[in-house]
């Protein structure tokens, strides 16, 4: 597995603790995160920037939690550039998200397989 994405030895270590709930927590991580990223472009749109600075803060947070710390990084990034109503940073950072949104969605569904 590409560390570059994902701490495998975190998802690794979540599987053996999860057990047989593993694949239930990935698929729900993967739901989540879609319908939170649908919220962050919204928001965004909407220039609503204290939700959005909360939203990223929660994705920083399930992502991490899933060994994704790439992606929670850009997660904390687009956090401040929210709390700084930095329109411009935070829309390069959201698409950044995405792409590695696709990335670490790709590597889980090799460990859910």
């Amino acid at each position: 597995m590409n560390i570059e994405h994902i701490d495998t030895e975190m998802i690794e270590e979540l599987k053996d603790v999860m057990e047989g709930e593993f694949t239930v927590l990935m698929i729900t991580y993967i739901k989540n995160s879609k319908a939170r990223l649908d919220g962050l472009h919204q928001l965004l749109e909407d220039e609503n920037f204290d939700a959005l600075s909360k939203m990223a803060h929660s994705f920083k947070g399930s992502c991490g939690n899933i060994g994704a710390l790439p992606l929670a990084e850009l997660c904390r990034l687009l956090e401040v550039a929210g709390a700084n109503c930095d329109a411009e940073n935070a829309q390069s950072l959201l698409k950044k998200i995405v792409i590695e949104f696709e990335e670490v969605s790709k590597l889980i569904s090799h460990y859910t397989h």
